[in-house]
């Protein structure tokens, strides 16, 4: 019943591994080129080995540079120390012009003396300044005509009260006098920037005009 079987199993026997698969290349008729096509391949060696005659030799020339066109930066650069000095001599001018008309433009607002205290107390703090207030502040922007003395005065009053500035804005309103403006004037300027500069800054102008102004004119003159 344990014994050794009846019909025993054919010995196993060993299969030998598929083989592997094997792809050939294709075929290449010649070497190629970048395309990779056979027709676009360039034998090495330069012309010669490809039956060309040798190239002849580049010739250049060497001629001198053309003179630069008018407006371009070359020709400017070529004349930089005449335009130099013509631009700071027009700019010389236009300055001396600009402080001759601010002085004017205050003398005759305020008078010789008052213009020259005026003067003196900004070219203390510096000389340039004064410079640039006499000449560009009054001999330039408040020199244009498009809006008479008294209109620029009061303009000028509610900016000032508006961004702050009590020193400034106090000699704005001896300006504002000089150029026409009434007390009543100025003071409705201030009032009109309170809703929307704020009740602070109308608030502080007003004090300022009433300093100002009562030192000035000490009996009511409106």
């Amino acid at each position: 019943m344990f014994g050794a079987p009846d019909h025993p199993a054919a010995p196993a026997t060993a299969r030998p591994p598929p083989a592997a698969a094997t792809i050939a290349p294709p075929a290449r008729s010649g070497k190629r080129g970048r395309t990779g096509h056979p027709e676009h391949h360039r034998p090495s060696g330069g012309r010669a080995a490809r039956g060309l005659r040798p190239a002849p030799p580049r010739a250049y020339s060497y001629q001198p540079c053309r003179p630069a066109p008018a407006g371009s930066r070359r020709a400017q650069g070529e004349r930089g120390e005449r335009v130099s000095e013509q631009s700071q001599a027009g700019r010389g001018d236009r300055l001396g012009e600009a402080l001759a008309g601010g002085r004017r433009h205050l003398t005759e607002l305020l008078g010789e003396e008052a213009t020259a205290a005026f003067q003196a107390r900004l070219a203390a703090l510096h000389p340039d300044f004064e410079r640039y207030v006499t000449g560009f502040i009054f001999g330039e922007v408040r020199d244009r005509p498009g809006l008479d003395r008294r209109t620029q005065a009061l303009c000028v009053l509610a900016v000032l009260a508006a961004v702050g500035g009590p020193a400034q804005l106090a000699a704005n309103i001896r300006y504002a006098r000089a150029a026409g403006a009434t007390p009543d004037e100025i003071d409705e300027v201030f009032l009109l920037i309170a809703p929307f500069a704020g009740f602070p800054a109308a608030w502080n102008a007003l004090a300022v005009a009433r300093e100002v102004l009562s030192a000035r004119e000490p009996a009511d003159g409106r």
